[in-house]
């Protein structure tokens, strides 16, 4: 065995003189993304989607790790998963659905609240930095599904979601 020294891509481009195909690794500007969802007036049964927030279209780094949910009690025994609806890629690729990658059962008995992504493993960030890039036409809505019992009327959820724009 040797010591050695290697490069990232990423490096290996800030040590370029910038361009633009360097940019779409190197120049994503921080948002943050506020939501406050209110249950209408009546309950919602299981499987009720709650949509949070629409990411817009194009290249989008979500930071599930740096966003954040809070809940007011739903009652005994009730249960609430985050994921994304299915979106198209620029090259007309459609991306199935995942309604609880980031999070899945959270017990929303009590009112709480948590930073998001408890469900997002080393499997599903592996090589990304605990990121999920989303690259879409017509933008990405994240989503909170009632996993478990129902989500009473007027129920409030809120929180902010971190993203990277190009």
């Amino acid at each position: 065995m040797a010591v050695t020294t290697q490069y990232s891509p990423e490096y290996n481009q800030d040590k370029q003189a910038p361009h633009v195909g360097a940019m779409d690794q190197n120049a994503y500007r921080r948002v943050t993304l506020p939501f406050n969802f209110v249950q209408g007036a009546a309950a919602g049964d299981i499987a009720s989607i709650c949509k949070l927030r629409h990411l817009p279209p194009g290249r989008i780094m979500f930071f599930p790790l740096e966003s954040y949910i809070a809940w007011e009690a739903f009652g005994a025994a009730r249960t609430l998963d985050i994921g994304f609806e299915a979106y198209t890629e620029p090259d007309n690729d459609a991306v199935a659905a995942d309604d609880n990658l980031f999070d899945d059962d959270i017990d929303v008995s009590s009112a709480g609240g948590a930073a998001l992504g408890s469900d997002y493993t080393q499997a599903n960030a592996a090589n990304t930095g605990g990121m999920r890039e989303f690259w879409s036409k017509e933008g990405v809505s994240i989503v909170a599904t009632v996993a478990g019992d129902t989500i009473p009327a007027a129920t409030n959820l809120t929180g902010y979601l971190t993203i990277g724009i190009l």
